[in-house]
Order: structure tokens, then sequence, then C-alpha cells
């Protein structure tokens, strides 16, 4: 039982040692109504460990996301990790089947997809490409304005963000 769930949509998931509910489970909750039980199946979840580079070179800080398509409303983000400076990054906790790859800022251009077979996915090598480049100044009344915050702010989780130097200039790297 959920105490204090308010009426709406809900997405739910259940996970436990090494086992979790591979696609959310949509549920629609009413005032003053008990909704049929609603049974959330566990599955093997995987690990997979491996690293980002560019050109054959680690790259360091990228945010890689594995998503799996799922039932509602196309591919739903699942664990998340950073890539350390030898590109290494490890993400526990993949529903076994179809796994795709983001690791903003950047774009991954191989592999697209992996297939999770197993518990333990070691080796992946995530290729990625930059992206697009912005720059620019930020001005008020045709002067420069050091220190201002300029953000860009995709569809997906991640926004990007530089600080303007004194003449106002700043550069948003994707």
């Amino acid at each position: 039982r959920i105490a204090a769930l308010a009426p709406g949509k809900f997405q739910l998931s259940a996970t436990a040692r090494a086992s979790g509910s591979a696609d959310p489970l949509l549920a629609i909750a009413r005032p003053a109504n008990t909704s049929k039980e609603l049974r959330l199946v566990l599955a093997p979840l995987a690990r997979v460990k491996g690293r980002v580079v560019m050109n054959g070179s680690p790259v360091e800080g990228a945010h890689v996301v594995a998503a799996h398509p799922g039932p509602v409303r196309g591919p739903q983000p699942g664990p998340t990790a950073t890539s350390q400076a030898d590109g290494t990054f490890t993400l526990d906790g993949i529903p076994f089947g179809t796994t795709a790859f983001s690791a903003s800022p950047f774009s991954v251009t191989t592999p697209k997809m992996l297939e999770v077979k197993q518990a333990l996915h070691d080796g992946v090598v995530l290729e990625v490409g930059k992206l697009a480049t912005l720059r620019g100044r930020v001005l008020r009344n045709g002067k420069p304005v050091a220190g201002a915050e300029v953000q860009y702010m995709p569809l997906t989780p991640q926004a990007v963000a530089a600080t303007a130097d004194a003449n106002g200039t700043y550069v948003l790297d994707g």
C-alpha cells in the first residue's frame, strides 16, 4: 500500500537485489477508490561496464544513460553514470533486452544499441562525436555582461551551461 497517494496517472516499477521490473506499469489512481491488485514482475538486471572514447581517446565527464524501449511513451531512461578520466563507466540495473545509450554532451556513434543477454557485459566501447557549438555574447544596453549564466536546455534531461567572461563572451560546447 502506498499511503497519501494523490489521484492521477503513475508509472510503477520495483527493484530488489539484482532484479527489477523491466518495464514500468501504468497505473491510474482515482479518488476514494482502491485499484485492483497491480502485479509488478521482477526479472534479473545486468551490469554494463565500458569506456567512452572519441577518436580512440578517453572521454571524461560524459553523462552515460542506458534506455530501453518501454510500453509507455517511447524509450524509458534507465541507469546513469559519469565517465571517469580514463573514459570508464559502470551502469548497474539494466534490464535484459535491447538497450540504447546516450552520453551527453556528445552523440553516441557506436554502438547505437546493445542486446543485453547476460548479467555482465564488460568492455563495451561507446564511440562518441561532438555535437554543435554555440558561441555568442551577452550584452545589456550594448555593453558586455560579465558573469551572465547562459544555459542550453535540450529536451533530454541534462542541460549545458557556461559563464560569460569579462567581454560577455560564452561558448556552449556539445
